[in-house]
């Protein structure tokens, strides 16, 4: 058995780690100048130990290589040459490469080929390493401060902040787009080069960089520092602490101690989870730099940190995939289900939850943590690549998309730049070790050498296709030590291990390795059997919401080619009716070697083919299905078609849709503020302006009629007045004052024609006084207005209604009640007749209308009852001018605009939830918003189902209001 107390610290370089290679290029052998207070129990292999073998992970290698060879330094380097004062030897790459955080793909190209070079020993990845510093060289001298950057005006921006003039929001820092994460790229980078090929003048580089980032910042208070550290800033306290480790100054591990943001850490340290509303990628680097502080210094409350973070992140925010986020940002915890989109599972999230296990298992040895790595490994990373080399951003799990791929050439994202690594050091966390224990975590073909003990171990696998993988061991002499074979959470039966031939015994001690300690010597060899079946798992939010496994093996229902005209027809992405069997009574084996399955006879509207998704490319698919019995599926069918169709309707009609507070989006839109803030509420990011404004780029239709869609928060209080123009004419104004308590409501704002002028980009802009606030925002639309006649196809019966009277009119699919105000007929009690006039509807149909020119109210009541509540009940309003519409005294929306139009409201929510089977369900009142001119022709109320007679009468409470609106005449139509 395994005695920690045994286990002794050996110096083998990881990168996420920092640690020393153990072998290198240089001509002199590095040395960590400070020794680890807290060294791991177990430690990763040097990669240049550790060779993959044919397989999957090998191919994947080698296209990454392949691309990495085909990139051009000198225009990586063009913009560190031009910030230089120096002529670009090529023109820079377009994408990020040509924007704020330029540079950053510079310091993942460094590591990137540091690594391959590495796990290969390709000299022409060393020939790219040496290149690449030199010149970095000649920048750092033609500065003449020690100072090298690509980054478009980062010495203004790092002379004011030195100077104590501190902007930062959270994806700028006085103007420029995250300047110290493009840093923290460079700096690892440099790192990387030094300790993975022995380039010390890489080391230079980075003490005199890093010399020049300690001045300044040295004069700063430490709220100044927490004030820089609201824009990301990567992890600058990872590379910081490696550099003090390489070169043994203590100015690097304070100002490393000094990056340590708060706001996030405090609470961590509290045990307390904050991450719903963070930007993920934000947080993670921050995290693997305390833990690799933790490492050197012994600090426990960084471990803690490290620790708590890991379990929140894989345990209650992370989908089968192992990886994590929708649309960048974490939600709230053990809540997925609602979470799919085309923006979940960010790649570099991946890259450094990975760089953090690393860390976790190194401290305490278990086999859970390999498991998520193997998960994260397999389902995730080996998903994002593609054949011939486009990695991906975004890992959509939304059912019925795709994988999209990023360009090769004029991207340079994020997740381009961890994409160079990702797939070069594969070798990193197959084994590990300690003074006297090999650990084995991953089954991937390959070969370690373990140097200090003179022993080769060879794994031979076809894993995951094949449950079986052999260990056969090279010596030079005999050796004791203790084989740990990771024991997965997959294994569908019994673990099988011999040696030599032999049986051994297979049980996994409490960390969840079978133990073999034995003297090896050459010629040994050990044959593992990991027994795989079908088995699902299910939302933590959904039990019937499920993912199929065989194995460790994600499979994706593979639905159709991408530009499958079925993909937008309901139930396109089948359910599943399994009447609760076990998943191996309903998926069939097609081809077990290649893992090929289908679902047999219980999907609906068709059976699907299970694939494994890592190799699946170019096809649209699923990884979640949802499972039904036959009676639930019954109650829903008509829900979700009407759901399905609701959805598909806004869809068409959108034209650009803004995730607002999130930064790409914003970044996307053009987004320009003062006095600005940004946040998170009830798992959905918001943007106001207190005494100022912000604007933002959308995309319009110069051919059609467009609206901007606004939502707001229900329950909003204070001083929130704003104006909203657009293309610098104003629109509406509007006033959030708990207009839904509880819930996000929808505004919709109809945008004249000449204002668009036709042009396919307008701006809007939301601006207040001094005094107010402008929103929260928590997203926006651009639509085209709904398009129709809304008389086409309408029988018309007429009858009269006076005062407290009511008729009968028959239910089919539909009703509608229609308010007219004729010029005779009025009881005109206690009513001034004099503020309204009488004229043409406005909608050209010959009808007369009663019209308010400044402010007031029209109640319309009308009642309804269904044999059963309608699916999605929705309100149609025709107007003219701004109008609140309330269903069951619920507001519903405020509809804006003076061109008389035609507008659909959804009752959802509260408002729907009002609607009470067998009674008198639906009661509607308008009332104009502030000044603006006002006129309600015409309110339909639609009902998907029912035939159940529809009483339409005068509501009595009414009788006799104060309120003079309260007396009315009705004409009907239906």
């Amino acid at each position: 058995m395994l005695t920690h107390s045994r286990l002794i610290l050996v110096i083998g370089y990881f990168a996420c780690f920092g640690m020393l290679d153990q072998t290198t290029s240089a001509e002199k052998p590095l040395i960590q100048k400070v020794k680890s207070a807290a060294p791991p129990l177990a430690q990763p292999f040097a990669l240049s130990d550790v060779r993959l073998l044919d397989g999957p992970f090998k191919q994947a290698q080698d296209i990454a290589i392949d691309y990495l060879l085909s990139l051009e330094p000198d225009r990586l380097l063009a913009n560190f040459r031009s910030e230089a004062g120096l002529k670009p030897k090529a023109e820079h790459y377009g994408g990020w490469e040509s924007q704020g955080v330029s540079g950053h793909c510079g310091g993942h190209y460094l590591s990137a080929c540091a690594l391959a070079y590495a796990a290969t020993g390709d000299k022409r990845l060393l020939d790219c390493v040496n290149y690449f510093v030199d010149e970095l060289g000649h920048c750092q001298e033609a500065n003449a401060d020690g100072y090298v950057g690509a980054i478009p005006e980062g010495k203004r921006v790092y002379a004011e902040v030195a100077a104590g003039n501190i902007r930062s929001a959270g994806f700028d820092l006085n103007g420029v787009w995250v300047p110290n994460y493009t840093m923290h790229k460079l700096f690892a980078g440099l790192r990387d080069a030094y300790r993975l090929t022995g380039n010390r003048q890489a080391l230079e580089i980075e003490t005199k960089l890093t010399d020049w980032f300690v001045k300044v910042h040295a004069n700063l208070t430490d709220d100044q520092m927490q004030q820089i550290m609201v824009a990301e800033h990567g992890g600058l306290n990872e590379t910081l602490v490696d550099l003090y480790v390489d070169t043994g100054d203590e100015r690097y591990l304070a100002l490393s101690k000094r990056f340590h943001h708060k706001q996030i850490l405090d609470p961590l340290a509290a045990q307390k989870d904050i991450l719903p509303g963070e930007h993920a990628n934000t947080q993670i680097p921050k995290i693997v730099g305390v833990a690799r502080r933790h490492e050197i210094t012994g600090d426990t409350e960084d471990q803690r940190i490290a620790n708590f973070f890991w379990d929140r992140v894989v345990n209650h925010h992370s989908y089968v995939t192992g990886g994590h986020c929708d649309h960048e940002h974490f939600g709230p915890p053990d809540e997925l289900n609602n979470r799919l989109s085309p923006w979940t599972t960010e790649t570099c999230n991946v890259y450094n939850m990975l760089k953090l296990s690393m860390h976790v298992f190194g401290w305490n040895p278990s086999s859970k943590v390999a498991d998520f790595y193997e998960r994260a490994l397999l389902n995730h990373m080996r998903s994002s690549q593609h054949p011939d080399g486009r990695v991906i951003y975004n890992l959509s799990l939304q059912p019925g998309h795709m994988k999209e791929y990023q360009s090769q050439y004029d991207g340079f994202t994020c997740c381009v730049g961890t994409g160079m690594e990702n797939h070069v050091k594969y070798g990193e966390a197959i084994y590990f070790h300690g003074a006297d224990n090999v650990w084995v975590n991953l089954f991937i073909p390959s070969k370690v050498q373990w140097t200090d003990h003179g022993v080769t171990l060879t794994q031979t696998t076809q894993w995951p296709q094949q449950d079986t993988t052999r260990f056969t061991i090279e010596s030079l002499q005999p050796q004791t030590f203790s084989l740990c074979i990771r024991k997965p959470y997959w294994t569908a039966g019994e673990t099988e291990v011999s040696v030599n031939g032999k049986i051994q015994e297979a049980t996994a001690d409490q960390h969840g390795y079978v133990m073999i300690e034995r003297q090896w010597k050459s010629g040994d060899v050990v044959d593992v059997k990991l027994p795989m079946g079908l088995r699902t798992e299910s939302m933590p939010d959904n039990k019937d919401r499920i993912a199929v496994f065989y194995g460790p093996t994600l499979l994706a229902a593979d639905l159709g080619p991408i530009d499958d005209s079925k993909a937008t027809e309901p139930f396109y992405v089948p359910v599943l009716l399994t009447d609760n069997q076990p998943v191996d009574q309903w998926v069939k084996a097609i081809d077990r070697n290649s893992l090929q399955f289908e679902t047999d006879g219980v999907g609906k509207p068709r059976d699907v083919k299970l694939v494994p998704f890592y190799p699946l490319h170019e096809r649209r698919f699923t990884v979640y299905l949802d499972r039904y019995t036959s009676e639930q599926w019954a109650e829903q069918e008509a829900k979700w078609l009407a759901e399905k169709e609701k959805e598909k309707q806004l869809e068409t009609r959108t034209i650009d849709v803004l995730r607002i507070g999130e930064m790409q989006p914003e970044r996307d839109h053009n987004l320009k503020s003062k006095n600005s803030h940004a946040g998170e509420h009830q798992g959905r990011k918001w943007r106001d302006a207190r005494g100022g404004w912000f604007s933002f780029e959308m995309q319009v239709d110069p051919t059609a009629a467009n609206e901007l869609q606004c939502t707001y928060w229900g329950g909003e209080t204070g001083n929130r007045t704003f104006d909203i123009l657009v293309n610098g004419k104003k629109i509406a104004s509007q006033t959030l004052h708990q207009d839904q308590p509880g819930e996000f409501f929808n505004v919709v704002y109809a945008i004249d024609n000449e204002i668009i002028g036709g042009q396919t980009i307008a701006t809007v802009r939301m601006e207040c006084t001094a005094e107010a606030m402008a929103g929260g925002l928590f997203g926006c639309r651009m639509l085209r207005a709904e398009q129709g006649d809304p008389e086409a196809n309408i029988k018309e019966v007429e009858t009269s209604i006076g005062d407290g009277q009511s008729t009968i009119l028959p239910l089919t699919s539909s009703w509608r009640y229609v308010t007219d105000y004729p010029s005779t007929g009025w009881n005109l009690a206690n009513f001034d007749d004099s503020d309204w006039q009488v004229g043409p509807s406005g909608f050209g149909d010959g009808e007369q209308a009663k019209t308010h020119w400044d402010s007031g109210q029209i109640w319309q009541r009308g009642n309804l009852s269904l044999d059963s509540i309608p699916a999605s009940p929705q309100l149609k309003i025709y107007h003219r001018g701004d109008v609140q519409v309330y269903v069951n005294g619920i507001k519903v929306a405020d509809v804006i605009g003076n061109t008389p139009r035609f507008v659909p409201l959804p009752i959802e929510g509260k408002a729907k939830q009002s609607l009470k089977q067998g009674e008198n369900l639906v009661a509607v009142h308008a009332t104009c918003i502030g000044e603006s001119p006002m006129i309600v022709l015409r309110v339909e109320a639609t009902a998907t189902q029912g035939s159940a007679p529809a009483p339409l009468y005068r509501d009595p409470r009414f009788d006799g209001a104060a309120d003079p609106m309260a007396v009315w005449n009705r004409q009907k139509k239906c």
